[in-house]
């Protein structure tokens, strides 16, 4: 998925959409098969493939690339409410990646989680949002460029940056894979 953009680049300059529909079809479903024998697929997962299966058969037909763009921004509308719903209901969406790490939070940790998750929903809305705006710019290469590489920076950026915020201000290390990073900047107090 994370080439997705690239290909919906060259596959709309290369042919025309209702291919480049089939050929993403055949991709998501022959995907979602192998996720099947390997992994339990969660909600939002099946989410994402009903809707962009969905998609891709209504380009199939009417055969316009402008549904192809609207992947992204779906894509982090379906993450937003993935990830604010469990701001209702804990425990919240980086409470359960901590706890994957961890056995217990303390309070401060807890809340710490809580508002990290209110930050990356805070995030999906201004990705999808540029995304969105870049869909209906209908500009293959700034939506491709943005899409399939600067939104990933960005990405890997709030990711970094919350990592590295979470390492220095708790300084709890108890066998991740990361630990054997941050320990020696940030010393256990």
């Amino acid at each position: 998925m994370i080439g997705y953009p690239f290909i919906i680049y060259y596959g709309l300059t290369t042919f025309n959409a209702k291919y480049v529909a089939v050929m993403m079809l055949v991709f998501i479903v022959l995907r979602q098969i192998i996720l099947m024998q390997q992994i339990k697929i969660s909600f939002h997962q099946w989410v994402i493939f009903v809707v962009m299966s969905l998609i891709f058969s209504v380009v199939y037909f009417i055969n316009d690339h402008f549904l192809l763009f609207l992947i992204p921004p779906i894509i982090n509308l379906i993450l937003f409410i993935a990830f604010a719903l469990t701001l209702f209901k804990s425990p919240s969406m980086i409470e359960v990646f901590a706890l994957m790490q961890v056995d217990t939070l303390s309070p401060e940790e807890i809340q710490y989680c809580k508002n990290s998750t209110i930050a990356w929903c805070y995030f999906f809305i201004l990705n999808g949002g540029i995304a969105l705006f870049l869909s209906l710019s209908n500009n293959l290469v700034l939506w491709t460029f943005y899409t399939g590489f600067l939104a990933y920076i960005l990405l890997s950026l709030l990711f970094v940056v919350e990592l590295s915020y979470r390492y220095w201000r708790f300084r709890r290390y108890e066998g991740a894979l990361t630990d054997r990073f941050f320990k020696p900047i940030f010393p256990p107090k």
